[in-house]
């Protein structure tokens, strides 16, 4: 087994080896299971055409793979185990989607993208550099009891990788691709479907319960997330200003509803 795969294997059990095609697939899985359900919902639709691939995006581990794995040196598969189980209270792990995001390939690995920052600024585990900072920390507690180990990789999760997505908004701030016009139309049909099913649900209960003031809005419900937009209308993916990628704000938000989904079937 390579160093990936056993990477993968420690940090998310059960999950494919590549990155993008396991993010695609539980993309998928996330936001209705299948394009033919999709459609008929508003919600799933927008998450999945903000989160979804594009262009030559390529899926980032933000809780970087093999410089975590440094932690399950020695580990036996119970230890392994238990490791993962914990470090997953603080961040997603390995290929789970919540600790993958898609970016532009030169965000990603180009020479002033996020692998080589990280390099430099000992987040990022490379033979061929010296180590220092978290890198030099998860290396000493390889050699440590596992509790040790769960300290170390906590601290890794919750001070190394939000400082790394920091560094990718801050990338993301003026990347052309931010500029990139989003495709409303699947978002605008499922909308439409969504209408025409509340329209008809809107008739049957009128007619059984004779109330003409019935609104549809009162059949639906409120719905967490709400886009109007003209037949015509340009729709963009802009910053916000205060976390910078709004892609990137999309998946956080995304990452902490399908947590809960997650919990019970585990941007």
């Amino acid at each position: 087994m390579g160093l990936r795969a056993r990477s993968v294997n420690n940090q998310s059990p059960g999950r494919a080896e590549q990155a993008s095609a396991t993010y695609q697939t539980q993309l998928n899985q996330l936001t209705g299971g299948s394009k033919a359900r999709r459609a008929l919902n508003s919600d799933d639709t927008v998450i999945y055409e903000l989160l979804r691939r594009r262009g030559n995006e390529e899926a980032h581990h933000k809780g970087i793979l093999e410089t975590l794995d440094l932690l399950y040196r020695g580990l036996s598969t119970k230890e392994a185990d238990e490791l993962t189980g914990h470090l997953n209270q603080y961040h997603g792990m390995g290929n789970d989607i919540l600790n993958l995001v898609n970016v532009p390939k030169d965000i990603h690995t180009g020479p002033d993208g996020i692998h080589p920052w990280a390099i430099e600024k000992g987040y990022q585990y490379h033979s061929n550099h010296k180590p220092r900072g978290f890198v030099q920390d998860l290396i000493e507690a390889s050699e440590m009891p596992l509790e040790y180990r769960k300290h170390v990789g906590e601290r890794y999760l919750t001070e190394a990788v939000p400082a790394m997505e920091q560094k990718i908004n801050d990338l993301l701030q003026d990347h052309p691709s931010m500029n990139e016009k989003l495709d409303m139309k699947s978002v605008n049909d499922a909308i439409a479907a969504e209408n025409k099913d509340k329209r008809m649900a809107g008739d049957v209960l009128s007619q059984y319960m004779n109330d003409p003031e019935l609104a549809t809005g009162n059949v639906s419900g409120d719905k967490p997330i709400i886009i109007n937009a003209d037949e015509n209308a340009s729709v963009y993916l802009h910053t916000n200003g205060k976390n910078g990628n709004g892609n990137a704000e999309m998946q956080e938000k995304f990452n902490q509803n399908s947590n809960q989904k997650y919990i019970s079937m585990k941007r």
